[in-house]
């Protein structure tokens, strides 16, 4: 059926075979802006504003240094992650000559230690001298550092691009995730890259108006999925260095009058919960809003809608191993503004029952995706991916529902469904009942195991620190909604 995503407008649900698909990778669309408009900025990380200009040039640089070392087609390449701006200019200069990027953790040692053993890469990449003697490794790959933003460019017939095909390998991803505590290398490949993007710039009707204020990492596949957008559309992204921080957030929009906003949905619920006066002053220039991934309180969408009337909000469903996999225009049907949207263009969502059977519209089961932006594997690790995959589906280990539109609505993880008397109840949906009786508090639900109870598991709501809390008004609550028959209610949630 055709999907739809505002706007009335009707998206078709086929992808374009993998071997008739042109590959736009990052440097082709910095060196296009780099001729039309070189001074426009590029990016901002921290401090720093770098043009398409010098983008262009140092990620030329950058890739030739790599095809001058003899690193081949396909090896992979260690991306240190210190700064936006290095990471960015090192998976660009990667995906340019063909290699692998992949991603290297900044801060944690240990963690870079086994993503360096699971991926073994033939050289890794540095924005500095001194991170490159932070990640070097005695015995290990070669490492290469950035060239500086404003060193001349490389000789005209120095090469520094390899082509490529939609199906090649493009990036290793590597996260313990959620569906596993093991870390595993996403296998993603430039058809994965390339349709996430497209499809963002498609249905959110993006375009060179963008001023991005990103709200995540770059490391991660969505943080560095709002770069590439920028560049594509030849906007400028504003990137915080370091723990993303609420008051640098607010700073950014206002002080770069920022067009849009990307990050997950708990930025979002903090930015509202928190500082939802000083957010409501400098968010009146927004035209896209994205929120990636996570379950967004039906509260928080609302309030968003009442601060950003005139801005394009979407949300999408997608993991690591799924990207962009579905999306929901809040400015249209409101009666769904629960759910997180229909699938994207080229993808596909069904809901799996225990047995592995495809259940009906509005049945609760197992949400998996399948599609163009899916991973294609985990990398040297067949078996976690036989694990996570069912006859071409991956098992993202969320419980949700389709409505007979196909729209999805994510009750949440799987593993953290409680079992309350019989009942599959999900944490989430408790927390956005008892939440507007709550104010300020810091809280979270959970489940826990009672054998004296007849209930057999129970939610418990936890409270940080000593903030008192009216325990009238959250009985009055209709968490019975949630949860059950009432008189299950004052057993069902305790208060501790």
């Amino acid at each position: 059926m055709p999907r739809h995503y505002g706007d009335g407008v009707a998206y078709s649900v086929e992808a374009t075979p993998p071997a008739r698909r042109v590959v736009r990778r990052p440097h082709d669309w910095l060196r296009q802006h780099a001729a039309a408009t070189p001074d426009r900025v590029a990016m901002v990380s921290g401090e720093r504003a770098v043009t398409y200009r010098q983008m262009f040039g140092r990620v030329r640089r950058a890739a030739a240094s790599l095809i001058a070392a003899g690193i081949d087609k396909g090896e992979r390449v260690g991306v240190d992650t210190a700064t936006p701006l290095h990471a960015v200019t090192g998976y660009c200069a990667a995906l340019a000559a063909g290699v692998v990027a992949v991603p290297m953790p900044a801060l944690d040692d240990r963690a870079r230690g086994e993503i360096a053993a699971q991926s073994a890469p033939a050289a890794l990449l540095a924005g500095s001298d001194e991170r490159a003697q932070r990640i070097a490794v005695s015995d290990g790959p070669p490492v290469f550092v950035l060239p500086p933003v404003d060193t001349p460019g490389v000789a005209e017939d120095a090469p520094w691009r390899r082509p490529v095909e939609a199906a090649d390998l493009a990036m290793l991803f590597f996260t313990s995730g959620t569906s596993s505590a093991r870390r595993k290398g996403a296998m993603l490949t430039y058809l994965a890259l390339q349709d996430s993007i497209d499809n963002r710039i498609e249905i959110m009707r993006i375009d060179d108006r963008l001023v991005e204020c990103l709200a995540a990492p770059v490391d991660h596949v969505f943080g560095f999925g709002r770069v590439r957008l920028a560049f594509q559309v030849g906007g400028t992204v504003v990137c915080q260095e370091g723990t993303i921080d609420p008051i640098k957030l607010l700073g950014t929009l206002g002080r770069h009058r920022c067009t849009a906003i990307g990050g997950p949905a708990a930025v979002y619920a903090m930015l509202l919960k928190h500082f939802d006066a000083p957010f409501a002053k400098v968010c009146g220039t927004v035209r896209w809003v994205e929120i990636a991934s996570q379950r967004l309180a039906l509260r928080h969408k609302e309030r968003l809608l009442e601060l950003m009337p005139q801005a394009r909000i979407y949300q999408n469903f997608g993991l690591t191993e799924a990207i962009f996999a579905t999306a929901h225009h809040f400015g249209v049907r409101p009666e769904r503004l629960a759910s997180a949207g229909q699938a994207s263009p080229g993808m596909e969502v069904g809901i799996f029952g225990p047995d592995g059977r495809r259940l009906d519209p509005d049945a609760e089961g197992e949400i998996r995706v399948r599609g163009s932006s899916c991973a294609v594997g985990y990398w040297r690790q067949p078996d976690l991916w036989a694990s996570a995959t069912a006859d071409g589906w991956f098992r993202t280990g969320d419980i949700g529902r389709l409505d007979p539109e196909g729209f999805l609505f994510v009750a949440g993880r799987a593993n953290d469904i409680v079992n309350v008397g019989g009942r599959n109840v999900s944490p989430d949906e408790v927390e956005d009942v008892v939440a507007p009786h709550l104010g300020r508090v810091s809280f979270a639900v959970c489940g826990i195991t009672d054998a004296d109870s007849p209930l057999g598991e129970l939610l418990v709501l936890c409270i940080e620190g000593d903030d008192e809390i009216d325990l009238t008004a959250l009985r009055d609550a209709h968490v019975d909604d949630v949860v059950g028959p009432p008189r299950h209610e004052q057993e069902a949630l305790g208060v501790q």
